[in-house]
Parts: C-alpha cells; structure tokens; sequence
C-alpha cells in the first residue's frame, strides 16, 4: 500500500509549486508608514465616538485595500511570474466592492 502513495507524483508536484507560491507571498515584511497608521486610529477613532459603523467599516476596508496595494504590489506582481492581471483583478474588485458599500449607504433600509 506504501507504494501506491509514493508512485502517484504528479498530485504532491503540483501541491509543492502552490505552497511554494503561497510562502512567497509570506515572506515579506509589512511596514506601514507611522502617519497613515496614526490618521488610521484618529478616523476610526472618529467614526467610532460617533457611531457611525458603517463609515467605520467602510474606512477599514479602504485602508487595508490600500495597503495591500501599496504594500504588497510588488510581491504580488512576483508571485504571479510578471503577469499584471491578478494587481489589475484585485484593484478593480477591491474599488467595485467600496462603491457598492457607497451605494448601500444611501438605499433607505425598510
């Protein structure tokens, strides 16, 4: 029975290449600019004292879209071998996901 699982190779290759990929994108360090981590707090901060949840969540989400753009462009450009249309996929789907959250905000809820 050992032998049965130590022949079929094509299945561990093909998990090996994706752990692979997958370390690669672990492998960077995240450094956040002081300022942006401070305006950050004050907004949410803001948002929060407020109550404004919505505003809250949706500044979130701009922020960590942001940085992930900013941040890890370069990571992700790399691990997708030079091919630009995973940034392109994850900025465009990132920007259609806030403006639905926009329009949300002004729908009246019943």
């Amino acid at each position: 029975m050992s032998t049965l699982l130590t022949t079929y190779t094509p299945y561990a290759t093909h998990c090996d290449m994706d752990l692979a990929v997958i370390q690669d994108l672990g492998d960077v360090s995240l450094a956040i600019p002081a300022w942006q981590m401070a305006a950050f707090i004050a907004i949410v901060s803001v948002f929060l004292l407020l109550r404004r949840l919505q505003l809250c969540l949706l500044v979130n989400y701009i922020f960590v879209l942001y940085w992930g753009f900013i941040l890890y462009s370069p990571s992700f450009v790399s691990a997708a071998g030079g091919n630009t249309i995973a940034l392109t996929v994850y900025v465009l789907s990132g920007l259609a996901i806030a403006g639905l959250a926009i329009i949300s905000f002004f729908q009246q809820s019943n």
